[in-house]
């Protein structure tokens, strides 16, 4: 199964987005005391408490977005927490899941059932509402109601929907890239296997070279020297003349072999 290379910083980012995460909703939450009934440090915890699971968005996606958005649902019913910065936390973890599961069925499966849960939640916390008499009474005719449903449908299914996309889309463009640099490393070490080929033809080409030439002087001097060796006390002067061309046949192979040698090195 195809997976997805962790970047070599990877836990790095995602602490500083933790803790990013941790310091904006604490801020929000200051700033908007009367959001929740609970008192100030239990929202404060929520804030700590919701972006955790992110430090592991990367390595264990599944298990951090479905604690993500677990601890999304409990913190708003207990301590209640910022609802605003908590919302980016709430889309990264589920953008993660489809961004870095390599495990895709069971991406699906968890996406699936982190939506269905949300939906009910949103249901559940409109009918409690409505029960308790949390609302203004506008919302108490049917059609009112079913529009309050349909308002907040649309808007957690652009949501969730945007992070299902961009998180598949993410995923795939990373293998691309995978895949890309893996066939540029093979084409390198095609063409670095190919170069040293070359250079080993070559090598073979210069050494066939080298043994013609060398043989070619050596044979000369045998003949020459069986020469000289038979007119050697009856014709000193062929005699001399023979060893002389041995001589130059000798230093010719010599700086022929050398040629050869600096030209392999």
């Amino acid at each position: 199964m195809a997976s997805r290379a962790l970047p070599k910083n990877w836990l790095r980012q995602d602490l500083i987005i933790t803790a990013a995460a941790m310091a904006v909703g604490c801020l929000m939450v200051w700033l908007t005391l009367t959001t929740f009934a609970t008192p100030l440090e239990a929202q404060l915890i929520g804030c700590l408490l919701l972006p955790l699971p992110l430090i592991w968005r990367r390595s264990h996606p599944l298990a951090s977005g479905i604690a993500v958005n677990a601890l999304y649902i409990a913190l708003a019913n207990t301590t209640g927490m910022d609802l605003y910065a908590s919302q980016v936390t709430l889309f990264l973890s589920f953008y993660s899941i489809g961004a870095w599961s390599a495990r895709r069925g069971a991406a699906l499966a968890a996406r699936t059932a982190i939506c269905i849960a949300m939906g009910l939640n949103i249901c559940l916390n409109i009918l409690v509402n409505l029960g308790a008499e949390k609302l203004n009474v506008q919302f108490a005719s049917a059609t009112t109601l079913a529009a309050l449903f349909t308002l907040y449908l649309m808007i957690n299914l652009a949501f969730f929907s945007g992070a299902w996309v961009f998180g598949d889309r993410a995923w795939q463009q990373a293998l691309e890239r995978q895949e890309l640099v893996e066939a540029t490393r093979n084409v390198k070490a095609l063409q670095a296997e190919l170069i040293t080929r070359a250079i080993e033809e070559e090598r073979l080409r210069i050494a066939r070279k080298l043994h013609d030439v060398v043989a070619h002087h050596v044979t000369t001097m045998s003949v020459q020297a069986a020469a000289a060796r038979r007119l050697l006390g009856r014709d000193p002067e062929h005699t001399e003349k023979s060893l002389k061309q041995i001589e130059a046949s000798a230093r010719q192979a010599v700086n022929d072999l050398r040629s050869m040698v600096f030209t392999l090195r």
